[in-house]
């Protein structure tokens, strides 16, 4: 928390979709269930009443009008003066994309709400030609165009009042990243309730799945349509990125001794000390798929030594 900065009353959530936003808000209801205080609410507080003490909204926000989202112009001012902290929730823009389909083609399946969209694909389509109609088209429905969405997503990601929050945090240390999201804007915080919930809620999606789902095809529409989005957030050093190379780094592609040792010097380096054998498997486990950038990233924040782009209002 900034000094000198007032304490917001309530908190605004805006998870962006495919980002773990539900999980998020599994894991709050069951820390503060019964809270006398703190409640855990699905939606915004309706535009011109204010945010309620202790209360935690969350959905999806975007600056243009789509369905499925709320209008974040409605909610700025309430934002800028302090009255609401912001969080912004994000993931990897492949996994969200991977995610979004996921939901939009099998999980919601027989759900009235989403029958319009699921008529957008065809029975026969493949999962490829299906990413590929959703960047460029979008679902008509609750879904924008991929180009749409990615401008949101650099907008949130960069607005001076965010508070960043990715799903890579929450799934490789979720105890850690709730409770500083908590203590960060002075919530109760019981550590024995964190940890509980977070053990006890289940979290579907990985990290790095978007490469079962993407071709050489989908690869291309999507950096047409998200520009340098991949690099801006961090996930990739440039655009070089591939189905074959990660990341285009040398590094990335080392065999797995090399690996091992370079997340065995992470610990030595950012850590401060020597590690043992399980604890440097868990952390290769964990990042499977991923290049060794990505896990010196989340050695830095581990560390505390990756400040920015995480804002603290």
């Amino acid at each position: 928390m900034m000094l000198g900065k007032p304490r917001p009353k309530g908190l605004v959530i805006n998870g962006a979709m495919g980002a773990g936003r539900h999980y998020l808000i599994a894991v709050l209801s069951r820390i503060y269930s019964g809270h006398d205080f703190v409640k855990v609410i699905d939606g915004y507080p309706r535009v011109g009443t204010g945010i309620q003490p202790g209360a935690i909204h969350s959905n999806h926000m975007a600056r243009r009008p789509a369905p499925m989202h709320y209008d974040f112009e409605a909610y700025r001012q309430l934002i800028e003066k302090g009255e609401a902290g912001f969080i912004f929730l994000y993931r990897d823009p492949r996994d969200m994309l991977a995610s979004i389909l996921r939901h939009h083609k099998y999980q919601t399946k027989g759900q009235a709400a989403y029958e319009a969209a699921h008529r957008l694909f065809a029975q026969d389509e493949t999962d490829q030609d299906s990413l590929v109609r959703l960047i460029l088209n979008g679902d008509q429905v609750n879904f924008m165009k991929y180009a749409e969405f990615a401008d949101d997503l650099r907008y949130f990601f960069n607005y001076e009042h965010s508070y960043l929050l990715s799903f890579e945090e929450l799934v490789f240390s979720p105890y850690r990243s709730v409770r500083n999201l908590l203590l960060t804007f002075g919530y109760p915080v019981n550590s024995s309730r964190v940890a509980e919930a977070v053990a006890e809620v289940y979290r579907t999606g990985r990290v790095g799945g978007w490469r079962a789902t993407f071709d050489k095809n989908v690869v291309n529409q999507f950096k047409r349509a998200a520009g340098d989005l991949v690099s801006h957030m961090e996930y990739e050093v440039d655009e070089s990125w591939s189905l074959d190379v990660v990341r285009g780094d040398a590094e990335a592609n080392a065999d797995q001794d090399l690996r091992l040792q370079l997340i065995r010097w992470m610990f030595l380096f950012f850590m401060d000390y020597e590690p043992v054998e399980t604890e440097i498997e868990e952390v290769n486990v964990r990042f499977q798929g991923a290049s060794i950038d990505v896990v010196r990233t989340w050695f830095l924040r581990e560390s505390g030594r990756l400040m920015a782009p995480a804002r603290k209002p």
